[in-house]
């Protein structure tokens, strides 16, 4: 199975849950890492990615959508994110400005959140062009 596959796979299992849902399924977490900077870089999928600026709750904000160029986006590769230097929220994508729980809420010190900010900062510098500098310490 792709990293995209998989990611798909886990967000299906988290929607297919009733009541409260989740927050920081290991699992879930790791296949979104893996889905926004894969190891093996036919796996690549492109992301459109639209600035926010300041978000809901904290921080800036961000949407992620699969860039499928002539066919329909899936709609489970469509991510907000709200970014900060202590905290990273992922949210699906598709509420309509209703509140939505999160897939993934980290802070800084918890396990994965500089893996996981790395990830998206790679996204994002890929997306913009530019090289970014990950030997961030704070």
């Amino acid at each position: 199975m792709t990293t995209k596959e998989t990611l798909i796979e886990k967000i299906k299992e988290w929607q297919s849950i009733e009541g409260l849902k989740p927050v920081n399924d290991k699992g879930l977490i790791a296949s979104f890492i893996d889905f926004m900077w894969p190891k093996d870089e036919k796996e690549f999928t492109d992301m459109w990615i639209e600035f926010n600026g300041d978000g809901s709750y904290f921080g800036k904000q961000l949407t992620m959508t699969e860039d499928a160029r002539y066919v329909r986006p899936d709609p489970l590769l469509n991510f907000e994110i709200s970014y900060s230097t202590e905290q990273i929220s992922i949210y699906d994508g598709n509420h309509n400005g209703f509140w939505t729980p999160e897939y993934i809420k980290l802070k800084r010190g918890d396990d994965s959140f500089l893996q996981l900010r790395e990830a998206i900062y790679k996204r994002i510098g890929d997306f913009t062009g530019l090289k970014l500098d990950f030997n961030i310490t704070h």
